[in-house]
């Protein structure tokens, strides 16, 4: 009867504890169900292309590699019209985010005049100077810092690198060749970035102005109404000595090429270039004429005899890490430098059947472009 009372209130005490353990599990399992993220971030990308979209999702895991996806919201608009990243972006701040990452020009002026107050992390820009307005000092006597709610990452690759590429890439270096459109400002403030290192180092250089698609020579200043738009004129290096020859009206991309190969030793086509749908032109019609064109466009990196590739992704992951700085370690963003891209994230191509039309061999600090760009775990060449 006694071992009996003892079993019973030995199995009472085991129900109990039982039924605390289970009640225990339960809340824990409410908890964790009721716990919300602790960071919300915003993101717009200004443009719907491989390079925006590259730098997106290295931003995106960048975040949930160095914070855990638990802690995150992130709220991604993807826009390709001033109005609707004037939209999305108010609307990230009305939600009262606790950072925004921009992507692209539209975004970061958008969200620079609409808030003060929430940090921004910027991409795919080359010059923050010009789309913030900061001022035109010369680019050694800027600190890289906004002195505001602003940080970043520079989409350019470094111009000492890009003039090192050219030097490499051309037999008998006399003169350069820069093809752009007027239009372009992000090629016009890399472009001359690559003059003043040129003229530092004493190497002639010319503008040559290409149509943009679906637009004749003539009508470059000109705008779908007709009415006239101010762009900056084509310049020359103080040294250059070749022919100033007029292009006729009416002139073609391969007319303008075939000029310029004709006149310089070498092309060079800027980073995020307005000219890459008509790549393989410019291409074709450089390497008929046996001038070697040298870029640092991701695009156009698998046409070109050589490019320096700055991989998008790569670019988006230190913006991601610059992120979690600020929401993690509260770093004072206005204190924070814009970051530019770096030799050891930089990669020299080639591509091979150009080479062989130059007559040319690349070290091993090369690779062809084709085969890297392919194999290249983020960035898969389309046809």
């Amino acid at each position: 009867m006694k071992k009996n009372r003892i079993a019973a209130f030995f199995l009472a005490g085991l129900l109990a504890l039982s039924s605390a353990g289970c009640g225990k599990k339960t809340a824990e399992k409410e908890e964790t169900q009721d716990q919300k993220p602790r960071y919300t971030v915003g993101i717009v990308q200004s443009r719907e292309d491989r390079q925006s979209t590259q730098m997106t999702q290295g931003f995106r895991d960048a975040l949930v590699a160095t914070m855990g996806e638990k802690n995150l919201e992130i709220i991604t608009r993807v826009d390709n019209d001033k109005v609707s990243v004037d939209k999305d972006v108010k609307n990230l701040i009305g939600q009262d985010v606790d950072l925004l990452m921009t992507n692209g020009v539209d975004a970061l002026r958008v969200a620079a005049n609409a808030t003060e107050d929430i940090p921004i992390v910027g991409t795919n820009i080359v010059e923050y100077r010009d789309v913030l307005d900061l001022g035109k000092d010369d680019e050694d006597d800027w600190d890289r810092k906004t002195k505001r709610n602003i940080t970043g990452v520079e989409s350019s690759p470094n111009m000492t690198d890009t003039l090192s590429l050219i030097i490499e890439a051309t037999k008998e270096l006399e003169s350069v060749g820069i093809l752009y459109s007027p239009y372009d400002t992000r090629a016009v403030v890399q472009n001359e970035r690559l003059e003043k290192l040129l003229d530092e180092a004493g190497i002639p250089w010319k503008e040559y102005v290409v149509p943009l698609s679906g637009m004749k020579a003539t009508e470059i200043g000109t705008s779908a109404d007709n009415t006239t738009i101010q762009v900056r004129k084509v310049r020359t290096s103080y040294n250059w000595q070749g022919e100033d020859l007029e292009l006729p009206a009416g002139v073609t991309t391969q007319e303008v090429v075939e000029c310029a190969a004709a006149q310089t030793s070498v092309l060079f086509i800027s980073a995020e270039s307005m000219l890459s749908d008509q790549a393989r032109v410019i291409v074709e019609t450089a390497k008929t004429s046996k001038t070697g064109l040298v870029t640092d466009d991701a695009d156009i990196a698998r046409y070109a005899l050589a490019s320096l590739f700055v991989d998008p992704y790569i670019q988006g992951y230190q913006a991601g890490l610059q992120a979690r700085e600020i929401l993690l370690e509260e770093k004072d963003i206005t204190k924070m430098k814009i970051k530019q891209p770096t030799t050891s994230i930089e990669q020299k191509l080639y591509e091979q059947s150009y080479a062989t039309v130059m007559e040319m061999e690349f070290p091993k600090s090369f690779q062809e472009a084709t085969r890297y760009l392919t194999t290249n775990h983020v960035w898969k060449l389309t046809p």
